[in-house]
């Protein structure tokens, strides 16, 4: 979702049931249809970005997801922590975690990427 957007850090609520075998997902080998990845997230999946600065970007990645049976997904192209980073979520509960997080609302604009076309694309 990072590099689809074009920001500097990416974070994704990872929601998913633990089955017996230990797999959480699986995609065929061949073309990735955006079809097989709404299986995987059949969730609300647009993105926005808002600014936070280098400290607030590692507070994020460091704050556990409060819902047990998910966790929250977090990539940084640079964590010199220097000035400030916009940081795509997809809205809803990320969103929501970002905001609880930092203790303070962020300015989010939308980002006009799904996240399930993003991961189509970059597995195809």
């Amino acid at each position: 979702m990072r590099e689809a957007t074009g920001v500097r850090a990416a974070s994704v609520d990872m929601l998913a049931s633990q089955p017996v075998d230990g797999v959480l997902s699986y995609l065929p080998a061949g073309p990735v249809t955006e079809a097989d990845v709404l299986r995987l997230y059949p969730w609300p999946d647009a993105t926005v970005a808002g600014e936070v600065d280098g400290e607030e970007l590692r507070k994020v990645a460091q704050t556990s997801w409060p819902k047990p049976w998910a966790v929250c997904g977090f990539d940084a192209a640079d964590w010199s922590g220097a000035g400030i980073a916009t940081l795509a979520v997809l809205e809803g509960d990320a969103l929501e975690h970002v905001e609880r997080a930092l203790g303070r609302r962020v300015e989010w604009r939308r980002m006009g990427v799904r996240l399930r076309v993003a991961v189509g694309r970059a597995l195809s």
